[in-house]
């Protein structure tokens, strides 16, 4: 491309937004599923409705076969649609975890610019090599994948599970750092138990090695209640800051 085209490329409109580039979409089939889903979703929806307002004309002076074979037909067409959502749910659940393939891509973007911008380190990779092995233990028991992560913009790596997966993902890292590290302290870091079923020394022992000696404190976080209506206000009714 010659500079001399630059004045007539900054002059087009910037109409495309960033989410309807292909390059930054999530994997084409996994959308394709979660759109499919949230359409059947909303036929079942149309469909109870339907069905309940065909129930309450049984007993009643409107009631004929023809509305028994309605309801019979929404039932069974219910019915089947749940079977489909409950296994495309399952599909879910078992695709290849997006976060940490956005996450990867990310730096892989970050690692091709010129100059190279790296990001992670040797214990970020260590972070990484951990979960993976992780997901691979519980995956092989049958309960799929269990653990996330991510980066901001730096090496310390953000990992992320749900409630009940606590023993399985914070337990291993617990019962890898020690408590020799701060930040398990406090009502999160306190609830967090070692595994007793996940056998440690099959993970990657250079992994493991590095992460020991790289990470010196880690932080346990959760998400919150959400929104609650309080009494207190930082401004009054005239916009200004109301001090204590």
């Amino acid at each position: 491309m010659s500079f001399d085209r630059l004045p007539s490329l900054e002059a087009q409109p910037t109409t495309t937004r960033r989410q309807d580039d292909p390059q930054y979409r999530d994997d084409p089939e996994f959308s394709h599923l979660t759109e499919t889903l949230s359409t059947r979703l909303f036929e079942l929806t149309s469909n109870i409705s339907r069905l309940s307002q065909q129930i309450s004309l049984l007993g009643t002076k409107r009631d004929t076969e023809r509305v028994r074979e309605r309801v019979h037909d929404l039932l069974e067409e219910t019915k089947e649609g749940f079977k489909e959502v409950g296994e495309g749910v399952k599909k879910i659940q078992g695709w290849e975890d997006l976060n940490a393939s956005q996450s990867n891509g990310f730096h892989a973007v970050c690692l091709d610019s010129w100059p190279p911008i790296a990001y992670l380190n040797d214990v970020s990779r260590a972070a990484v090599r951990i979960v993976e092995a992780i997901n691979q233990q519980s995956t092989d028991a049958g309960a799929g994948l269990v653990a996330a992560y991510t980066f901001d913009a730096g090496p310390n790596a953000v990992v992320y599970y749900l409630e009940r997966d606590t023993e399985r993902v914070a337990g291993v890292f617990r019962a890898l750092l020690g408590e020799r590290v701060e930040g398990w302290e406090g009502s999160y870091g306190e609830a967090i138990k070692k595994p007793a079923e996940m056998e440690l020394g099959t993970l990657d022992e250079k992994a493991v090695e590095t992460l020991k000696a790289g990470v010196s404190r880690v932080i346990c976080t959760g998400v919150g209640g959400g929104p609650e209506k309080v009494d207190r206000h930082l401004v009054d009714e005239r916009g200004e800051p109301v001090l204590e």
